[in-house]
């Protein structure tokens, strides 16, 4: 997949000078002879596992260009005019910090995955309206939005201002507090219509939810749990904490386990180990205001 992602980067039309950085989170394989051998491709692989927000950290601390391009391995982009679309937009909306790109199924390239996303401070919960519609045309719109998962662009300028994003939140949850940031200095967080990724996921479903969707392994379904704290704790006002903690927190819990009790027995327990001790770092740090990582990358 990182190699198709690659090509596809390679395929699109530019009409500026670009770097490509690849950062390899410890993976089982070191893939770096098979990327390597592409143009414009510079290689870093970690000694041990970070996680998604080290490593994005990583990796923008080493590149040079005014505009930075953050897109998981596991998507492809298809538009030849991509990224001479995202600049354009970017040059002229200056109070643009953050541009998302609306983010399709591989195998149904008309569905989406990731639109814009409204978030409800009183209850953690995030509602993506356009999950698994079909797409209608739509001439450049620019929506307001939560969060950019999965695809987007900020400038340098605007990430080294606010040093980045958070290492402690380690994995989901990352963009949203990156975001917020953002919107603190001032400048916009917005959904792109028109510049679109195609990810090679499966349909998300959350009433039948498997593990892949729960994070796809306890450590990171872990963060998803302990994550949605911290972002409640750090942007909401008294009265949506109080809500959150006595009656929101507590159905997350009670969703996520019964929807652990139906992956495999290998497995089950130690997601439900991850959920408690999500639920229970994330607790104790709305409280107290102190972070525990239950697994420390």
């Amino acid at each position: 997949m990182l190699e198709a992602l690659v090509q596809s980067i390679l395929k699109c039309r530019f009409n500026f000078t670009y770097e490509i950085i690849v950062l390899d989170d410890h993976s089982v394989e070191n893939y770096k002879d098979e990327i390597v051998k592409f143009p414009k491709i510079k290689w870093f692989r970690n000694n041990r596992r970070l996680f998604l927000v080290k490593s994005r950290n990583k990796a923008w601390k080493k590149s040079q260009g005014e505009y930075l391009f953050f897109i998981d391995d596991d998507n492809e982009i298809l538009d030849k005019q991509f990224f001479i679309k995202s600049i354009n937009i970017l040059e002229k909306n200056k109070n643009i910090g953050i541009l998302g790109c609306r983010t399709f199924y591989f195998s149904d390239r008309k569905r989406i995955l990731v639109g814009f996303n409204k978030f409800y401070k009183y209850s953690g919960r995030v509602i993506s309206p356009l999950l698994n519609k079909i797409d209608i045309k739509e001439s450049g719109c620019l929506i307001d939005t939560f969060d950019t998962p999965n695809a987007f662009f900020t400038r340098h300028s605007i990430i080294k201002k606010i040093d980045g994003f958070d290492n402690e939140i380690i994995q989901t949850f990352s963009e949203a507090d990156f975001a917020e940031r953002v919107r603190k200095v001032g400048l916009k967080v917005m959904h792109s219509s028109q510049l679109k990724v195609y990810h090679k996921s499966p349909l998300v479903d959350f009433i039948r939810m498997n593990s892949r969707v729960m994070g796809g392994s306890p450590e990171r379904l872990y963060y998803l749990i302990r994550n949605r704290y911290i972002i409640v704790k750090r942007y909401s006002n008294t009265k949506d904490k109080t809500l959150f903690l006595l009656f929101f927190s507590p159905l997350y819990v009670i969703y996520y386990i019964y929807q652990s009790l139906k992956i495999p027995q290998e497995t089950k327990l130690r997601f439900v180990k991850s959920i408690l001790k999500g639920a229970s770092d994330g607790f104790f740090y709305m409280i107290s205001g102190r972070l525990n990582n239950f697994f420390n990358p």
